[in-house]
């Protein structure tokens, strides 16, 4: 995972030319979309504010990203009784299935 941030520092250092890979977080938190509220919470706190979703089955495969402001989007939504939310403003995207 690259980060808007490691992506700053490295064009403030001059490497602008660098390969991705080696400006790329190669141990970041990630979760499943069968992982619990509870997980994604512990999870997102660990991480620069970015969590993403990856399938469990391609774990290569990016369902959608988490942001604490679309976790708190989202958790609004369910405490007001409403069907399940999704989030897709500029930058933040969480991605569910509704409820049954």
């Amino acid at each position: 995972m690259l980060t808007r941030d490691r992506l700053e520092r490295a064009i403030g250092a001059g490497q602008e030319s660098a390969p991705i890979y080696n400006l790329a977080l190669s141990d970041y938190r990630y979760v499943h979309p069968d992982h619990s509220l509870e997980i994604v919470i512990d999870r997102l706190g660990q991480t620069p504010g970015l969590l993403p979703v990856v399938s469990r089955s391609n774990m290569q495969q990016l369902v959608g990203m988490i942001t604490s402001e679309s976790l708190m989007q989202f958790v609004k939504a369910k405490s007001q009784g409403g069907a399940a939310a999704v989030s897709r403003t500029e930058g933040d995207i969480v991605h569910h299935e509704p409820a049954a």
